[in-house]
This record gives structure tokens, sequence and C-alpha cells, in this order.
């Protein structure tokens, strides 16, 4: 198991805090005309694939012994980077 790993720590608190924009980005969705919610609830579904990708990455990097760790986080890191580009450019856009 490779619980104390501070890289994972650290993709931890960076996804609570995309769950937090995630939610404030469903706030505004609601929120806007017709013609635009459905445009921002179609972005927000691809937002939280990502996200449910990075959690997925994260809980079998836990679970790993040694010798696949560095590549499971390599990867939880490589999904972590997308969801935050990509939930940066939804905020800048709403």
């Amino acid at each position: 198991m490779q619980e104390d790993d501070p890289r994972i720590k650290n993709l931890e608190d960076r996804l609570r805090q995309w769950r937090a924009k995630l939610s404030e980005l469903r706030s505004k969705a609601d929120a806007a005309e017709a013609e635009t919610r459905i445009e921002w609830r179609s972005r927000i579904r691809d937002l939280e694939a990502k996200r449910d990708d990075l959690e997925q990455r994260i809980r079998r990097y836990k679970e790993s012994g040694s010798d696949a760790a560095e590549e499971l986080r390599t990867g939880a890191e490589k999904a972590a980077k997308q969801l935050g580009q990509a939930l940066n450019k939804a905020l800048s856009r709403f």
C-alpha cells in the first residue's frame, strides 16, 4: 500500500479544491439560460469524468505494491494536470 506519498497527498488536496470549483460551475450552469445551461452541463460532465478518472488512479496507486507504484503515480499526476487545465479553461469561459 502506498498511503504516505506526499505527492499523492498534494493531488488529493488539489482534487478537493477542484471538487469545490466543479460545484461552483454547476451552480452557475443551473442559473444560466436554457441553451447555455445545456452546453455547460455537458462540459461539467466531461470535467466530472476527468475527476472520476483521477480519483480512480489515486485509489489504484494507494492499493498498489511498489512494482506498479511509480507508473500509477505518474498517471495520476498526468490526469490531475489535465483536469486542472480543463477546469481552469472552463472557469475562464463562464
